[in-house]
């Protein structure tokens, strides 16, 4: 949706809206702020938790997703004070952080339980994970793993034991110390 007022473009993403000067675009945007960093594309990437080549495609002007978007804003310091926008600035960075390192966890663990048959382990796939846990759809692990959400009863009693036995880990312990969560 864009809605022209004087000068300014008002832009709607998925979950909050930013205020874009007329004729500034999100790529334009970042590539100046990059630059006026001194970071590399790979730098602003790292910084970002992105890879090298996300931060290319949305330079060269590519959709952006919300969560790469909140990713970049939060790397570059572009995000409004909170409030002042709404949506996505509001989110916490940690919840996002959280998110993709839970989907990363599982995403190394294999569902091929015998990897000496020289089968290279496969992603244990969300629909797989919410039936094991049993509480949770895939859907809503999903939102979890991209930051879009957090969970609803925080992230304490989100990681239980079936979740990081689920994971390779232990306990619940091992994997909130894993991902920088207290449980």
């Amino acid at each position: 949706m864009m809605l022209k007022a004087e000068k300014r473009v008002f832009s709607a993403v998925s979950s909050g809206t930013a205020v874009v000067d007329s004729g500034t675009t999100f790529a334009d945007r970042v590539a100046k702020a990059r630059s006026r960093l001194g970071l590399t594309k790979r730098e602003l990437a790292s910084k970002a938790g992105l890879a090298p080549r996300t931060v290319t495609r949305i330079e060269a002007g590519a959709p952006v997703s919300s969560e790469s978007k909140l990713a970049l804003e939060h790397a570059l310091g572009l995000l409004p004070p909170t409030g002042e926008v709404g949506g996505d600035a509001d989110r916490d960075m940690s919840d996002v952080a959280i998110g993709r390192r839970l989907r990363d966890l599982r995403r190394a663990r294999g569902s091929l339980p015998l990897t000496y048959l020289g089968h290279a382990r496969e992603p244990l796939p969300l629909s797989h994970l919410a039936c094991m846990l049993g509480n949770l759809t895939e859907a809503s692990l999903s939102r979890i793993e991209r930051g879009v959400c957090r969970p609803r009863q925080g992230w304490s009693d989100f990681l239980t034991d079936d979740y990081a036995k689920t994971l390779g880990f232990a306990c619940a312990k091992d994997l909130g110390d894993e991902i920088g969560v207290e449980t």
